[in-house]
């Protein structure tokens, strides 16, 4: 799992640089392969649905909370004490 976070890292920061996105939610959809990740969507937004519940959950980071932060021009904070230790992976 420690290498497929590092790829995905790398590759979301690859994007939001070569698009001067900065300071912003930002939604990439993946594949990865056990080797390489294939993006097939992103977009400077929040998650749709009940997302921003899963994040919440399993992060502890509130991201409509920091969007609302972002927005008057405030820094988010992140709240680790929430943090559970579980995945949410999606089959279609």
């Amino acid at each position: 799992p420690n290498y497929a976070v590092k790829k995905i890292e790398e590759t979301v920061q690859k994007i939001a640089t070569a698009f001067g996105i900065q300071n912003a939610p930002m939604l990439v959809q993946t594949i990865f392969d056990g080797e390489s990740i294939f993006v097939l969507e992103f977009s400077v937004r929040t998650g749709g649905g009940v997302k921003f519940l899963h994040i919440k959950r399993i992060t502890g980071f509130d991201v409509i909370d920091a969007v609302v932060e972002l927005t008057l021009k405030n820094n988010p904070t992140y709240n680790e004490e929430q943090k559970q230790e579980i995945y949410l992976i999606g089959f279609p």
